[in-house]
């Protein structure tokens, strides 16, 4: 089924004039209002949009990808195009989701939107509220939803990513002012673990079975390349090059089109050659996480450590062992932290991670007073 929409103003003259939707299907004409109007002079003719406006050409991409899901759906097109104000808020979530995954094939995307549904409903129950449309949502439905994450115990990150999507559903359909003047929560970040380079190497010498195995190669390459585990595929013999005499690998991370070029060390290609011709292993994020943890603990590195975590607008302190916090992510993380406990410039390990800003980057490495003590000890300074 292949329907076309575009956009075309209704008159070419006057202060403002309305722009229609025209769609066609199955060689039919379906026309209709949008109520949005610009200035005649404003309109692109040959694109189809506004010539300043992004905000507009926002909404008329909206109303372009909701026609033709509602095609797909339904085998015809709408009869009339639904006031954006009197969507339910669980439609423009979803609407709003698959337009975004549909963009840039981000299963990370969807997945917070879909959070942010499964919020707002459970939201809308145990908080008693009654609305269900997006004309609903103004400062005090915002604030009233960052109040019940505080209450049901949610991280200051989680929070903060909730209302961040939430905007990013509302800013097209309703005024500004009915919803700007709430902020984001500060996203505290929780402190996390890193592995050292001495328990890197007992997880690499250890014996696995061949589940457990594959799982611990995969989790090494996103060590030894500083990756995101959605960049992990990309690490093979076909994206490596050779360049004075030193064997590097290119990758284009997923996240932020960011291009990074990485040195391949004699342990990653140990593992890129161990899967020759079948790429390296793949598995979800979940299983992998849960691999990893019992991987770590195989490895004995089960000591208690004190982890700072801030949830429900609260500073927690908890013990864990640590096998049971570490995941996928983790390997990133002890990269740009070994890294720089090696000596190498902060500046210089950012290349590798793609990070563009310190503040972000300082986020990863997981230093404390007491390991910055131990490395430098023996510096001159301390040593007069």
């Amino acid at each position: 089924m292949l329907i076309t929409v575009q956009f075309n103003r209704k008159r070419t003259w006057g202060k403002t004039t309305s722009i229609r939707a025209i769609a066609r299907l199955n060689g039919k004409k379906y026309t209709w209002a949008t109520g949005i109007a610009v200035n005649p002079n404003d309109w692109d003719v040959k694109r189809g949009q506004s010539k300043t406006s992004r905000e507009i050409n926002r909404r008329l991409d909206d109303i372009r990808y909701g026609i033709i899901e509602y095609t797909k759906k339904n085998g015809v097109p709408p009869e009339n195009l639904t006031d954006s104000e009197s969507t339910s808020i669980q439609d423009a979530i979803t609407l709003r989701g698959s337009k975004i995954f549909a963009e840039t094939g981000r299963k990370n995307s969807l997945r917070a939107y879909s959070t942010l549904a499964s919020n707002i409903s459970r939201y809308t129950v145990q908080a008693k509220r009654k609305e269900r449309v997006v004309d609903d949502i103004a400062e005090g439905y915002i604030t009233g939803f960052i109040a019940w994450m505080a209450k049901s115990n949610y991280s200051s990150s989680h929070s903060s990513k909730m209302i961040r999507t939430l905007r990013s559903v509302i800013r097209h359909l309703i005024p500004a002012e009915r919803w700007n003047t709430v902020k984001p929560p500060q996203a505290i970040p929780d402190e996390s673990v890193y592995l050292t380079t001495e328990e890197i190497q007992k997880i690499e010498s250890i014996d696995l079975a061949d589940a457990l195995d594959r799982a611990r190669d995969l989790f090494l390459v996103g060590y030894y390349t500083a990756q995101r585990f959605s960049d992990w595929h990309q690490v093979g013999e076909e994206r490596i090059r050779t360049i004075g005499g030193v064997k590097v690998v290119n990758i284009s991370q997923t996240k932020t089109k960011h291009p990074v070029t990485l040195p391949v060390n004699q342990k990653l290609q140990a593992i890129i050659d161990k899967y020759q011709g079948k790429g390296i292993p793949k598995l979800s994020n979940q299983k992998l996480n849960k691999h990893i943890k019992e991987i770590v603990r195989k490895a004995g590195i089960v000591q208690q450590v004190t982890i700072t975590e801030h949830r429900g607008g609260k500073m927690q302190v908890k013990k864990y062992a640590k096998w049971e916090l570490v995941s996928s992510h983790t390997a990133r993380r002890s990269f740009a932290t070994n890294a720089v406990l090696a000596g190498i410039p902060a500046l210089e390990v950012m290349k590798f991670t793609g990070h563009r800003s310190m503040a972000s980057f300082l986020q990863y490495v997981r230093i404390t007073g007491q390991e910055t003590a131990v490395t430098y000890a023996n510096h001159p300074f301390f040593n007069q």
